[in-house]
């Protein structure tokens, strides 16, 4: 196309025409250093995924892990709720990461953020209430998950950017050089006995070329489509689903996509620890709650023995 846009600069002597193709250049030519940014910044935005958001996730998920084990061993069942809550705040800002990653919009970056507040606040909230000997532990935790925070903030403001660059910036230049397009042919045909037949073939064929790009470009985005809907869309609904009844205390729920080697993989694995810690916390609770049911009758055993006791010795009297 650049080479195209060239010869027919180079020979073309209508003013009008001329005006079209040399905007047409222009427009090419900026649309073109636009692509080399948006190809930059989503390079930038893998890295930062890779060594920000997914290295650090797997920190921030064994440490809640760990955190709650060792607050559930002491059965100090008050403090463990909000940890709790806290740690499913961070699966929720997980799978938001994992859609915003894939859609690239405000409104799913705006829902991590969201999550990952409400986390933090969580554990601060729980520090004064756990002894000196778990305190430490969850200043970790939360430190860990305030640096998450600001790897998704670097994250999401190149992603941001990229995406605005390509759904407006790029999608701007590409819909006015299309109009130049047709308003150039439609120039070149009403002189086309001065310009020369071969001059209008060329650009003929250069609005067949871009009608092609155009088709080419929704055809594609039909595919990326329809590959995020079912590899990415369709299991972080099934996750997200699986989490909610996690949430409401159906600890039966089977937890989708443990096979998987991907980050959604990861998730599902620390989704099923979870489950499973929950599942041992449920089992200390009824087990605390039948010592205590067994001490009280006991102790009204003992009452009514001591009772009797006295009434004997009474009547004896």
């Amino acid at each position: 196309l650049e080479q195209d846009l060239g010869d027919l600069i180079e020979n073309t002597s209508t003013p009008a025409v001329l005006a079209h193709l040399t905007d047409m250049q222009a427009l090419f030519e900026a649309y073109s250093a636009d692509f080399q940014r948006l190809v930059n910044l989503r390079r930038q935005s893998q890295i930062l995924t890779r060594v920000g958001t997914d290295a650090m996730g797997h920190q921030v998920l064994s440490g809640l892990n760990n955190l709650m084990s060792q607050i559930a061993a002491q059965q100090n069942f008050a403090v463990l709720q909000p940890v709790r809550e806290a740690q499913m705040g961070f699966f929720r800002a997980g799978l938001a990461v994992l859609r915003f990653q894939g859609s690239m919009e405000e409104v799913d970056a705006l829902e991590v953020r969201d999550n990952l507040d409400e986390a933090m606040s969580l554990l601060e909230q729980t520090i004064p209430r756990v002894d000196r000997s778990h305190q430490t532990a969850v200043r970790e935790a939360r430190s860990v998950l305030q640096s998450y925070s600001d790897a998704f903030d670097r994250q999401m403001e190149v992603t941001l950017e990229a995406y605005t660059l390509l759904t407006r910036t790029m999608a701007s230049r590409g819909e006015d050089f299309a109009g130049l397009t047709v308003e150039a042919a439609s120039l070149l045909r009403q002189n086309q006995e001065s310009l020369g037949t071969r001059m209008s073939n060329g650009l003929e064929e250069m609005i067949l070329a871009n009608s092609a790009a155009v088709v080419a470009g929704l055809g594609l985005g039909l595919i990326i489509a329809l590959v995020l809907a079912r590899g990415i869309i369709v299991p972080l609904t099934a996750m997200t689903t699986a989490m909610t009844e996690l949430a409401d205390g159906r600890l039966e729920t089977e937890i989708p996509d443990r096979d998987r080697s991907d980050e959604l993989g990861h998730m599902a694995t620390a989704v099923q620890v979870f489950k499973d810690n929950a599942i041992r916390v449920r089992q200390m609770e009824a087990e605390q709650e039948a010592q205590m049911a067994r001490a009280a009758e006991e102790k009204r055993r003992l009452l009514a023995e001591m009772a009797d006791q006295f009434e004997a010795s009474v009547g004896q009297v």
